[in-house]
């Protein structure tokens, strides 16, 4: 009995091994930073991805309050309540501080490790560099401020809809400002914004639209608009067919721009001329 009994805390040591040594495994190859912190919120020690990412190796952090790492205390302090109250998962995208005392931007995620008896021993943090990320976000932000003020200046507006369903999937602030739309009220549906197109130019704008869908081909025309409170304006509309990698037509996006000032101006040319040739004529 003894000797099965040994073979049994032998085999179940050699199972808790091969576990360890996979466990670490696993932590040597992440790539987002792993740390254990004890109870007193002081490092014992962290994963080679988060030597790389904050510049603290496993030796220099050991022993090392998180506060070290971290720029906005209270951001920590309220996560810092959490893992100290025992509650799960936490997460916070905030700023950290490298060994060299430079910053980046992060998010942190902490999860409580429990003692025997239940009460928090201390917590795993995570931390994944997200510079990139926020850099690409901020670039996205403002290159979305430029566009929307661009079209704003020149009155043009962009849009986007389903070929098959003709759902509009993209409608700027701007084209929704041209039609008469509140750009707070959302999306407007397709049949809405071709209510708007003035009556004599319905159908032809229909025809032409469906022609383009048909024989899959970009579209360039004038038509007008009627606005809620009677204004008519002159609309020059772009658009071009999207194709996805298997050559099915997936969708049409475009442009709409107010061309009323410049339609205005034609027909007091037009009408000047007309009246010149008429005096001519008498």
């Amino acid at each position: 009995a003894r000797d099965e009994l040994e073979m049994r805390v032998a085999e179940r040591t050699a199972e808790l091994r091969r576990a360890t040594a996979e466990l670490q495994t696993i932590l040597d190859a992440s790539p987002v930073g792993i740390a254990l912190f004890a109870g007193d919120q002081t490092a014992l020690r962290c994963n080679p991805a988060f030597e790389r990412i904050l510049g603290w190796t496993a030796v220099e952090i050991a022993g090392r309050p998180i506060s070290v790492l971290h720029v906005n205390h209270e951001e920590w302090s309220a996560l810092a309540q959490k893992l100290n109250r025992g509650v799960g998962f936490a997460k916070i995208e905030t700023r950290l501080r490298r060994q060299d005392e430079s910053e980046f931007d992060a998010a942190l995620s902490c999860a409580p490790l429990q003692a025997e008896a239940g009460s928090p021993a201390g917590f795993v943090a995570v931390v994944e560099d997200i510079s990139d990320r926020k850099r690409a976000e901020e670039a996205l932000r403002r290159s979305e401020a430029y566009l929307a003020e661009a079209q704003r200046v020149s009155h043009t507006g962009s849009w986007a809809w389903d070929a098959a369903t003709r759902e509009i999937t993209h409608w700027s602030e701007e084209q929704s400002r041209l039609f008469g739309f509140d750009p707070e009220a959302g999306v407007p549906s397709y049949e809405e914004h071709t209510g708007r197109v003035h009556p004599e130019d319905r159908d032809r704008r229909a025809e032409f639209i469906d022609r383009a869908v048909r024989e899959r081909t970009d579209f360039a025309m004038d038509w007008r608009t009627v606005l809620p409170d009677g204004t008519t304006k002159y609309i020059h509309g772009v658009g071009h067919p999207v194709f996805n990698a298997s050559g099915d037509l997936v969708e049409f996006v475009g442009t709409a721009m107010d061309v009323t000032e410049r339609k205005r101006a034609e027909e007091e040319r037009e009408g000047l001329l007309a009246r010149e040739r008429a005096a001519h004529v008498e």
